[in-house]
């Protein structure tokens, strides 16, 4: 009879339960952005919020985006990656070439002056603030010093289509390819290869 009691006693005191709710925010082309394809999305040192869409990249500061297309400088509106290298520029990978974007202006790199392919999938900055490019034909560019150095299937690559390039803690690069793997990279030479064969 006293747990009878005690346990309509505790069903008549209800406690309220709430879940948590996220704010999440929306972002398409009518509230912002070029193009609803986005590649990827990349925040700065300075907290902007960088969108790499099919149709322009867009920077959004967290009140107001801005774009960018060819007509503002880019070299293409295809974006499919963006990085920030140790100077605080923001470097931008198109299918027409790579873009470097400091001080307000673009400079723009393409076969015209140095990179072997216009398509880049991917770029990185390392901890040497190099800039690695991978690119969808060519394997990969690097940009040190104001020139290009190309690593690719002659040097050890086991693909020259390159997917995405990171470093680890180790400095080594890791570099993901199409049908080839991954490729570990140490002072620009493969070092090991890991795939389905091995």
């Amino acid at each position: 009879m006293k747990i009878r009691a005690l346990i309509i006693l505790l069903l008549s005191f209800s406690i309220p339960v709430f879940s948590q709710i996220y704010p999440f925010s929306y972002f398409s082309v009518k509230n912002g952005l070029p193009n609803s394809m986005v590649n990827q999305t990349f925040q700065d040192s300075k907290g902007n919020i960088w969108f790499a869409t099919q149709g322009g990249l867009d920077m959004f500061n967290g009140t107001i985006h801005k774009k960018f297309n060819k007509e503002s400088g880019i070299v293409g509106i295809n974006i499919t990656s963006v990085t920030e290298d140790k100077n605080g520029a923001i470097w931008i990978g198109t299918s027409e070439g790579a873009s470097k974007y400091e001080e307000g202006k673009f400079t723009n790199y393409t076969t015209a002056n140095g990179l072997k392919s216009n398509f880049i999938n991917h770029v990185m900055c390392d901890s040497k603030n190099q800039i690695w490019f991978s690119t969808n034909e060519a394997g990969i560019a690097v940009y040190n010093n104001g020139q290009f150095r190309h690593l690719n299937t002659q040097n050890g690559l086991t693909s020259d289509i390159v997917f995405s390039i990171s470093e680890s803690s180790d400095k080594k690069i890791w570099v993901a390819t199409r049908r080839g793997g991954i490729c570990v990279l140490k002072d620009d030479k493969v070092i090991a290869v890991y795939n389905p064969d091995n």
